[in-house]
């Protein structure tokens, strides 16, 4: 064997060669996919964040015009029903 940009490769004429050259192929898919699912993650914490923000200004404007009469309990009510639904996902943890 010998090593090769910081992995192990085993010389072509080994018999485990495909083996190894298949395994190794396979950890670079992982690592690459790994890699994509952070970056995603962190982009849904970033719409989450965004969604709580948008939905706590929607809730103070109703509250302060109140166009369809709306009492505060009942937006205070509404909000907490999203929040529920956004801890379900596990998103409402996200709020700082």
């Amino acid at each position: 064997m010998q090593a090769v940009g910081g992995s192990v490769r085993t010389i072509a004429g080994h018999p485990y060669a495909k083996q190894n050259n298949e395994y190794i192929a396979l950890r670079e898919e992982y690592e690459v996919t790994r890699h994509n699912l952070e970056k995603l993650t962190h982009t849904m914490e970033i719409v989450a964040r965004e969604a709580l923000r948008i939905a706590d200004e929607a809730g103070e404007i109703a509250v302060k015009v109140s166009p369809l009469h709306l009492q505060e309990r009942e937006i205070s009510s509404f909000l907490n029903q999203v929040r529920r639904k956004l801890t379900r996902y596990g998103l409402a943890t996200l709020r700082k």
